[in-house]
């Protein structure tokens, strides 16, 4: 009985793939329907493709050259060229192209734009880990610096 169910529970995903004799195409599934289990990865139009045309699962960063001072109130400290990674709202990330750690275990620094000269800070760590830095403002003596209560940010 057991073996049974087996080879009916195949032949009727076979059927279901088209692959049970049948001399009919099987139709494309949209994947966005819902009742569908799978959905399309999201913002794959802009990602760049690898040579059998595939998304790039980790495709490098993009962005400019800047000179960046990360410092916080635990010993932390970054002073030199990193990658900036801008928004149009005016957010943007800070990391190194070979994405090693700019401080301790923090691979990418986020700056998240919430209002006008506020921002909400986070950090991406080595272990995939996104770390609440807290809320910062923007510098009255240098625009080019965020600073929180126990952090400072700068990118210019």
């Amino acid at each position: 009985m057991r073996n049974w169910l087996i080879i009916a529970g195949a032949t009727m995903l076979l059927a279901g793939c088209g692959g049970g004799g049948s001399e009919q195409a099987a139709s494309p599934v949209n994947m966005t329907e819902p009742g569908n289990l799978i959905a399309p990865p999201e913002n794959t139009a802009e990602a760049p493709l690898d040579e059998f045309g595939a998304v790039t699962p980790n495709p490098k960063p993009t962005g400019r050259m800047v000179h960046c001072r990360i410092t916080n109130d635990y010993g932390a400290k970054f002073d030199g060229r990193c990658l900036f990674q801008a928004d149009s709202d005016g957010s943007f990330a800070l990391s190194l192209p070979d994405e090693k750690p700019l401080t301790d275990e923090i691979t990418l620094i986020g700056v998240g734009i919430t209002a006008p000269g506020k921002a909400e800070v986070r950090g991406l760590t080595t272990a995939g880990i996104n770390s609440r830095w807290g809320s910062a403002t923007r510098s009255t003596e240098d625009p080019a610096c965020w600073t929180g209560e126990d952090f400072e940010i700068c990118a210019w």
